[in-house]
């Protein structure tokens, strides 16, 4: 586990799920579909923000394209770590303990500073500087953009300098049920579903595009999970503009 290290996001420390998976003995995509019912379960909560514990991100394979992960926050790990029992339980909560207690330590009681009398260190340490720099000057710019695209990009980019892994920092978004797009509408749940469907807003499952995404919820007539599509507000109007074009070819 030497290689994982706590990563910075906008200035708290985090841990990648890829990270995690591997703490705690899961497959990757396993990890991500607990997340999912996690977050589900905190959004029913109004005083609650799942982001304080898990931030969606994406990264960019070695192909080029681009996966869903998310950054855990000390809460977060605490959250995964509750939702275990046994040894990998006891295991995994040692291991994140003792990686946020270890940066901790390093913050307050920093080591003394590395001789410049060598040439490679004197690079290294200069090299690291021009990185944080760089990073808290696209950090800055961000906060003052107002486009979302171009605010994300840079948060992307800094990202990318601070950790050397291509990070893209997914901007909140609010997730509606198709009993809720109906509620909004005025029509049933099944007829939401049915009108995506005919549109082609569900992607496969596990994922998620710009109409919404698939999260695990308990079905109502027993207690298995069953895999349930959230909408967008883009998907809500994708939906809403589909039944005004339809009222209108009646």
């Amino acid at each position: 586990m030497n290689d994982i290290k706590l990563l910075n996001f906008e200035g708290d420390s985090v841990l990648d799920s890829r990270d995690v998976a591997k703490m705690v003995g899961k497959r990757h995509t396993d990890l991500l579909r607990s997340i999912d019912s996690y977050i589900e379960d905190i959004s029913q909560n109004a005083i609650l923000r799942f982001d304080k514990f898990f931030i969606p991100s994406t990264y960019q394979s070695g192909t080029g394209k681009k996966y869903k992960n998310y950054l855990l926050t000390r809460q977060g790990c605490e959250f995964v770590a509750n939702k275990m029992t046994g040894k990998k339980g006891n295991q995994f909560t040692a291991q994140y303990v003792s990686i946020f207690n270890q940066m901790k330590d390093n913050l307050q009681h920093p080591s003394s500073k590395p001789s410049l009398t060598d040439k490679d260190e004197r690079l290294k340490i200069m090299k690291q500087n021009a990185r944080t720099r760089k990073a808290n000057l696209l950090f800055k710019i961000a906060q003052e953009t107002e486009s979302k695209t171009a605010k994300q990009a840079l948060l992307a980019e800094a990202a990318e300098v601070l950790t050397g892994r291509h990070m893209i920092p997914i901007m909140q978004t609010h997730y509606y049920s198709a009993g809720q797009v109906g509620r909004q509408l005025g029509i049933t749940a099944n007829k939401v579903g049915r009108i995506a469907n005919k549109l082609g807003l569900k992607c496969e499952q596990p994922g998620q595009n710009q109409y919404g995404r698939w999260a695990n919820s308990k079905s109502q007539h027993s207690d298995k999970e069953v895999a349930q599509w959230l909408y967008t507000d883009e998907g809500l109007y994708q939906v809403k503009t589909y039944l005004k074009m339809w009222e209108v070819m009646k």
